[in-house]
């Protein structure tokens, strides 16, 4: 089977990209398509092909003409990777596209050259996205002309319904996690961190609302750290708020790191924390990655109720959630859980067992094989 994944990056949070292309790879031949090149590479075959439109004119049309600008950088995009992609769409027998905001790219093309396609949304391609009024109808014909739409938790499938998606088309795959990484099994005194964060700071993430609940923690126990792996617009403003709390020695800011390093840290961590929200722009997690590889390791999480979370972490069970924006019950929870070892201990290790169940690797690259094969077939 010869397929195109399309992908605008493979960026260093973006490892389950990595690992479904290289997955896809073993079995068959796989054409990687990207703007960029690639953070992780080995393994797979990919093609740096430029679909970009210059900085230069996305200024000029985003912040100078504004809402007009807007809708001719959309066409403009469009017109560029159909013009740029169209001999490597035409050559596969399948695409597979990673974001519903990638897939709009080369829909023409798609449907010009009745390509079969599948189409994996992730969060924001169907929440904050849905404010360009072009993408809206541009979503319509891919929900009718796409030959399987993939979701990554029951909350995105509810999503895609409720905008139009036919639910027989939807698949609820989620994000895998790779079989390598391995639980170190440190004993709660050897570890070196109480509380860890791994993300881009972002408002979805919320960062702040982090640094606050921890400081809510730290006032009962000042020895309290916590790591935060991570750039994003917000890291300047995350690093003011530490020197305003007077918290700044205990909140240790690591930058963004590639993924064997983030395992390192996580295992050698008591408690993962993070404080995911719908912030004013809509945007949305949409599996949250990074929670269920703490929680293959067996770390206790302490998060909110937001989109698919709650699927992947069972509130008392494998971690505490607190609604979304309530800094100060995450506060409490997080000194609960780091003062309770015993407690903590036992949400690990049941988070362990229900995430690897849940989060396979090998099972989500063998499920989107056979929808691609379908796909071809019908």
């Amino acid at each position: 089977m010869k397929i195109l994944y399309f992908s605008t990056a493979i960026a260093i949070s973006e490892t389950f990209i990595y690992e479904l292309s290289k997955g896809l790879s073993t079995k068959n031949d796989v054409t990687h398509i990207v703007a960029e090149d690639p953070f992780y590479k080995e393994g797979i075959n990919y093609k740096v092909i430029d679909f970009e439109i210059s900085k230069k004119i996305v200024f000029y049309l985003s912040y100078l003409l504004e809402s007009r600008g807007h809708k001719i950088l959309y066409k403009l995009r469009k017109k560029k990777a159909c013009k740029n992609l169209y001999s490597e769409i035409n050559k596969n027998d399948v695409v597979y596209i990673d974001y519903g905001t990638t897939a709009v790219r080369i829909l023409p093309e798609l449907v010009k050259l009745k390509k079969a396609f599948v189409v994996h949304f992730h969060g924001f391609d169907i929440t904050s996205e849905l404010k360009n009024n072009s993408y809206k109808i541009d979503l319509k014909t891919i929900f009718k002309e796409a030959s399987f739409i993939v979701a990554a938790s029951y909350h995105i499938k509810r999503l895609l319904v409720i905008n139009g998606c036919d639910s027989s088309k939807i698949k609820v795959i989620r994000l895998g996690l790779n079989s390598s990484n391995k639980c170190l099994n440190l004993t709660w005194e050897e570890k070196k961190y109480d509380f860890v964060f791994v993300g881009r700071l972002t408002p979805k993430k919320n960062p702040i609302a982090l640094i606050y609940a921890f400081y809510e923690c730290f006032l009962k126990r000042p020895n309290s750290n916590l790591q935060i792996i991570g750039g994003g617009d917000l890291l300047q403003e995350c690093k003011d708020l530490c020197l305003k709390l007077g918290i700044e020695k205990n909140v240790v800011f690591r930058g963004a790191l590639d993924n064997k390093y983030v395992l390192d840290i996580l295992n050698q961590s008591r408690i993962y924390v993070q404080h995911s929200v719908t912030p004013i722009t809509g945007d949305q997690e949409g599996f949250a990655i990074s929670i269920a590889e703490a929680a293959s390791l067996k770390l206790p999480v302490v998060s909110t109720f937001h989109n698919g979370i709650p699927e992947n972490v069972i509130h008392n069970k494998s971690g505490i959630l607190v609604k979304e924006y309530d800094y100060e019950e995450m506060g409490k929870k997080m000194l609960y859980l780091v003062n309770n070892k015993e407690i903590a201990n036992e949400m690990g290790e049941y988070g362990r067992k229900h995430i690897l169940n849940l989060c396979s690797n090998e099972n989500r690259i063998v499920e989107i094989e056979n929808l691609l094969t379908t796909a071809i077939s019908e």
